[in-house]
Formats: structure tokens, C-alpha cells, sequence
């Protein structure tokens, strides 16, 4: 009878560590997992984050490169518009 008590309670030692083996390799995987996720995250955000600033630049760039054409633009009919009220008599009709 104590034989089987002893082997009985061999079975059941190996079933319980077999067990906490597979909870431990279940958490190990599970934490894996979420440390993936979380790089994976990261990895999009900071894509995401590059892509924002990439298209503030372009239209940044794009909107002083038209700004100061604008500006240019202006200044030149300023000074256009001076120099025809500056010299009344001649004759501008050439310059269009």
C-alpha cells in the first residue's frame, strides 16, 4: 500500500511541476508578446511622427518660398507704381 501511495504521490509531484513549467513558459511568451507590441507601437509612432514633420517642412518650405514670392511680387509693382508717378511726362505706354 505505501508503494502506491509513493508513486501516487511521484505522479502527482510530476503533474504539479509540469504544470508551473507551463504557467512559467505561458508568462514568459505572454510578456514577449506584449514587449513586442509595445516596440511595434513605438516603431509606428515614430514613423507616423517623421511622416508629420516631413509634410510641416514641405508646406513650411513651400509656404516661405511663396511668401517671398508674393513679397517680391509686390515690391516690384511698388516700385513699378513709383517710378510712373515719379516721371509723369514721359510716355509709358511701351512698358506693360
Amino acid at each position: 500500500m505505501s508503494q502506491q501511495s509513493d508513486l501516487l504521490k511521484r505522479r502527482r509531484n510530476r503533474v504539479a511541476a509540469q504544470r508551473q513549467i507551463s504557467e512559467k513558459k505561458k508568462s514568459e511568451k505572454k510578456e514577449r508578446v506584449e514587449q513586442l507590441r509595445k516596440e511595434r507601437a513605438k516603431r509606428y509612432y515614430e514613423k507616423n511622427k517623421q511622416k508629420k514633420n516631413f509634410i510641416t517642412n514641405y508646406f513650411q518650405m513651400n509656404e516661405g518660398a511663396s511668401t517671398s514670392g508674393v513679397k517680391q511680387r509686390a515690391l516690384t509693382s511698388i516700385t513699378f507704381c513709383f517710378l510712373l508717378e515719379e516721371n509723369p511726362n514721359q510716355n509709358h505706354e511701351s512698358v506693360t
